[in-house]
């Protein structure tokens, strides 16, 4: 069963691989390169391509990262 943390650390993880690459391909690949639980898997493999550009566009645009 998937903890609080581990939906924190991929949320992380998502907002870090948005603002990072360029491409749906990409951030779905590197997405999934990584040992998540099956939930997060199944909804990985579910996103709309076209989506995740969307959201790419609008990580970088208005998004601010506070290291």
């Amino acid at each position: 069963m998937m903890q609080e943390q581990d939906l924190a650390d991929f949320q992380a993880y998502l907002l870090e691989t948005l603002s990072t690459q360029d491409t749906s391909a990409e951030i779905l690949t590197q997405l999934s390169s990584q040992p998540l639980d099956e939930g997060l898997v199944s909804y990985i493999h579910n996103l709309d391509p076209n989506m995740v550009e969307v959201a790419a566009t609008l990580v970088k645009k208005w998004g601010q990262c506070r290291l």
